[in-house]
């Protein structure tokens, strides 16, 4: 449930990033409507921007999961010392790291979509 409100939370944040970035772009793409450009041209730049912010977030996310799991390793491991067991943590596998780094991709495409599509739909060149 967490995941999913953070998932919620990137695309939201995404969204309005791209939508700031069409809003400071406006004229630009009405240039490009203007001479024939069609709606996906014109919204590829945006879904490759939210692509880069998705990977950065699952960049980001990947860093902070092994920062916390160094953060914790030494006072479990004394807290399970206590208790006369082991403590091995392992970090991220490569598998887990693709899929966290793919899935932040997807949300960032999602949320750029979405803003793309909002904004540039009553797009017409004046």
């Amino acid at each position: 449930m967490l995941a999913g409100l953070f998932g919620l939370g990137a695309a939201l944040v995404t969204l309005s990033s791209v939508r700031l970035a069409i809003e400071s772009r406006l004229e630009e793409l009405r240039v490009q409507k203007l001479v024939g450009g069609t709606d996906a041209f014109v919204r590829r730049p945006f879904l490759y921007l939210g692509i880069i912010y998705g990977v950065g977030g699952g960049v980001l996310a990947a860093v902070l999961n092994a920062a916390a799991l160094l953060a914790l390793e030494g006072p479990l491991g004394t807290l399970l010392q206590g208790y006369g067991q082991d403590l091995e943590l392992t970090g991220l596998d490569h598998i887990f790291a693709g899929v966290l780094l793919g899935i932040g991709a997807l949300l960032g495409v999602c949320g750029a979509m979405v803003a793309s599509r909002q904004r540039l739909r009553g797009l017409e060149p004046v």
